[in-house]
């Protein structure tokens, strides 16, 4: 139901946005490099959703009532494994596709795993969707990818869990201390907007 609001709110107060991101209230997102190195694959597509992407026939449903992941029999009926669905950790994709999702969220019949409503059987609903996995830019192994952020090397993992008391604020540490060139320039731009607005 979060979810369907959120799908709700965006629908009815962000018509000028192009792209959304959605991510899990523990996902650490580097929006730098998710704009420089992510967005940019779609800037020129229709439809498209870039998520860890979960084929078709790769992940059972749960009919158990007494699981936590609990899908009813009418749903997907007939289905051992969900159809394809994107993981909700951290999610980008293209602001039309949410007139399209909140218009299914109408007929689909519910069920409270979110990501396979959300990404999987609303999304379904919608014709000619670009599906991209960025799997390989993200990663739920915090400690791992804060060695990468205090690193000397490049930045690989665009999101990354931060469910670790300090983790979000030494990932922004870090990421602000390694900033390219091109999001040194757009941080600039966004700080001189923000002192604009205060007087």
């Amino acid at each position: 139901m979060k979810s369907i609001l959120a799908v709700q709110w965006i629908n009815d107060y962000c018509s000028q946005a192009k792209y959304i991101v959605k991510a899990d209230d523990d996902i650490f997102l580097n929006i730098f490099a998710a704009i420089e190195y992510l967005v940019s694959q779609i800037y020129e597509k229709d439809y498209a959703i870039m998520c860890h992407l979960k084929e078709a026939d790769t992940s059972p449903i749960m009919r158990d009532p007494k699981s936590k992941w609990y899908v009813p029999k009418e749903v997907f009926e007939g289905r051992k494994h969900y159809p394809r669905f994107c993981s909700g950790y951290a999610v980008i994709f293209t602001a039309n596709l949410v007139p399209f999702l909140y218009k299914a969220s109408f007929d689909a019949p519910y069920f409270a795993v979110d990501d396979a409503y959300l990404f999987g059987l609303l999304l379904g609903k919608v014709p000619d969707v670009n599906y991209i996995s960025i799997q390989d830019y993200m990663t739920l192994n915090q400690n791992s990818a804060l060695e990468e952020y205090e690193g000397t090397g490049p930045l690989v993992h665009v999101a990354s869990a931060a469910w670790e008391e300090g983790a979000m604020a030494k990932f922004w540490a870090k990421t602000l201390s390694k900033l390219t060139s091109w999001a040194k320039q757009h941080a600039k731009i966004t700080n001189k907007k923000a002192l604009d607005r205060k007087k």
